[in-house]
């Protein structure tokens, strides 16, 4: 797979968490235990993201942010730094709205990242 982009995944399977490119080898195989889509669901109303998480039927509580925040702490910026990451620019989507932008920082601040900036990127 290129590195230009790292696909936005997060895999709950055997006990394990899967983050990013380790969870593409389990998509095709289990497609409900791969989560996609968790930009989208950024700043949904709470009734809709309950819904969503009471999908995943996982044995335990985790929210939509948490699971953003697992991306942060443990995927890409760790793989590629090979250390922890303090501080942190991020890039967004010109179309995504205020809301969104803060479930984003929302999840940034529970990985314990400082978010410098938020760039559009175009």
């Amino acid at each position: 797979m290129s590195k230009r982009k790292t696909p936005s995944l997060v895999a709950f399977h055997a006990n394990s968490r899967l983050i990013d490119e380790e969870s593409l080898g389990l998509l095709a195989r289990y497609p409900t235990k791969v989560h996609s889509h968790l930009p989208i669901l950024l700043s949904k109303p709470y009734n809709y993201t309950q819904k969503f998480r009471k999908s995943l039927y996982l044995s335990y509580d985790i929210t939509l942010d948490e699971i953003g925040t697992l991306r942060l702490r443990n995927g890409a910026c760790k793989e590629s730094c090979k250390s922890s990451v303090k501080d942190l620019v991020i890039t967004v989507p010109s179309y995504i709205g205020v809301a969104e932008r803060r479930g984003l920082l929302t999840a940034v601040d529970l990985a314990g990242i400082n978010v410098l900036a938020l760039v559009n990127e175009h």
